[in-house]
C-alpha cells in the first residue's frame, strides 16, 4: 500500500491513481474483517458452503450464456474469461485439498467434490488455454501435496482416478476447440504481448517509484517512445487514440506503475502467505485443516502462475478472493497450536 502510495509522485492521472488506493483500503478492510469474523467463529464450514453455492451460482449464469447465449468463451458473472479461470482456480484448488484429506460427511463430501467439477468445467468454458493448464498444475500440485503430507488413503486413490478419468474425458471434448484456439491464435496477439512487456521494463528502469497506479497506458500509447515496436506499422495522427493497452501480466504492470522495488514488495507479500501455508501444512500432518492448507497452497500456485501471463488478478473479485484466502491461511497460522497441541515428552 505505501508503495503504491508513494508512485503518486509521478501519477498523471491522480484521479485514477486515487481509485487504485481506496481500493486497497477496502481490500485490508475486507482482509481484516474476515480475518476477524473466522477466527471468532471458531468454524469453517459455513465458509466452504458458501463457496460452493457462489460456485453453482456461477456455473447457472455460465450454463445459460454458454447454451442459450450464444457466447463463445464463458466469462459467468466476471467481466472477463480468464478472471473466471483465475476465480474458479483457487476455490477449486482449495476444494479438493479439503476432499482429499478432511474428515467428512457424506453430504458435505458430495457437495465438495460437486464444487471441484463445478471449478474445472467453468475453466473448460473459458477456453482459457493458461487458465486451464495452470489449474490442472494446481490440481496436481494439491494431490502430490496430499499423498505426500498426509498419507495415502483409499478416498485419495478413489477420487484420484476418478478425478483423472473426468479430466482426460472433458479435455478430449474441449481438445478440438482449444487446438483450434492455437493454431488461429493471431501473431500480433503474441507480439503485442512482447512488445508491452519491453514497454513495462523500460518504464520500470527510467522511474525508481513508477508512474503511478493506474498510469501504465499514458506511457504505451502511439506518443511515446516505451511501445515503439507496437506501433513501427501504424500510420500515427493527431487524431490515433493516446492511451495504449495494459501488459499482460500483473508483475510487469506493477513494476512499471510502482518501481521494481514495488515488485519485490509484492513479491514478498505473496511468497509470505505462500510459505504461511506450507508451514501449516508442515505443522498440521495427519491433522484437522491440513487439507485447507494443501488446496491454498495448490490454489495459490494457480494464480501465481497465471498472474505471469494475465493482469486479471487486480479485479474487484479476484482481488476479495485473494484476500479471503490469505485471511483463512492467516487464521489457520495463528491457531495451529489450538488445532494440534505439541505432546511433550512429560506427556
Amino acid at each position: 500500500f505505501f508503495v503504491t502510495l508513494l508512485s503518486g509522485v509521478n501519477a498523471q492521472l491522480k484521479l485514477q491513481w486515487g481509485f487504485e488506493i481506496a481500493k486497497m483500503l477496502w481490500m485490508y478492510l475486507y482482509f481484516i474483517t474476515a480475518y476477524n469474523f473466522l477466527l471468532n467463529y471458531k468454524k469453517l464450514w459455513l465458509l466452504f458452503y458458501v463457496i460452493c453455492g457462489t460456485l453453482t451460482l456461477m456455473f447457472l449464469v455460465a450454463l445459460y450464456q454458454k447454451y442459450l447465449g450464444g457466447y463463445y468463451q464463458i466469462p459467468s458473472t466476471f467481466p472477463h474469461q480468464n478472471s473466471l479461470a483465475l476465480y474458479a482456480s483457487l476455490f477449486g484448488a482449495l476444494l479438493l485439498g479439503v476432499v482429499l484429506n478432511e474428515k467428512l460427511k457424506f453430504y458435505q463430501l458430495m457437495l465438495f467434490s460437486a464444487g471441484v467439477v463445478m471449478t474445472l468445467l467453468l475453466v473448460m468454458f473459458t477456453f482459457s488455454r493458461g487458465g486451464l493448464f495452470c489449474y490442472l498444475l494446481g490440481l496436481a500440485v494439491v494431490t502430490g501435496l496430499s499423498w505426500l503430507f498426509n498419507g495415502i488413503s483409499q478416498r485419495q486413490i478413489t477420487f484420484t482416478v476418478a478425478g483423472a478419468v473426468l479430466a482426460v474425458i472433458l479435455l478430449s471434448i474441449a481438445a478440438p476447440r482449444i487446438i483450434a484456439r492455437y493454431q488461429q491464435a493471431p501473431t500480433a496477439s503474441k507480439l503485442t504481448r512482447i512488445n508491452l512487456a519491453k514497454a513495462a521494463t523500460r518504464i520500470a528502469n527510467d522511474y525508481t517509484l513508477g508512474v503511478g497506479a493506474n498510469n501504465f497506458s499514458l506511457y504505451s500509447g502511439p506518443f511515446k517512445d516505451y511501445a515503439a515496436e507496437q506501433y513501427e506499422s501504424q500510420r500515427i495522427t493527431p487524431e490515433t487514440k493516446e492511451n495504449g493497452p495494459i501488459v499482460e501480466t500483473i508483475y510487469l504492470l506493477v513494476a512499471a506503475e510502482c518501481g521494481w522495488f514495488g515488485l519485490f514488495v509484492l513479491l514478498l507479500w505473496f511468497w509470505y502467505y505462500f510459505i504461511r501455508a506450507f508451514q501449516c501444512m508442515i505443522y498440521l500432518r495427519h491433522a484437522p485443516c491440513v487439507g485447507i492448507a494443501v488446496g491454498v497452497i495448490g490454489g495459490l500456485t494457480a494464480n501465481y502462475l497465471q498472474s505471469i501471463i494475465e493482469w486479471v488478478l487486480k479485479q474487484y473479485n479476484n482481488f476479495y478472493q485473494l484476500m479471503l484466502v490469505f485471511a483463512l491461511i492467516a487464521v489457520i497460522w495463528t491457531t495451529r497450536r489450538a488445532i494440534k497441541p505439541r505432546i511433550t515428552k512429560a506427556e
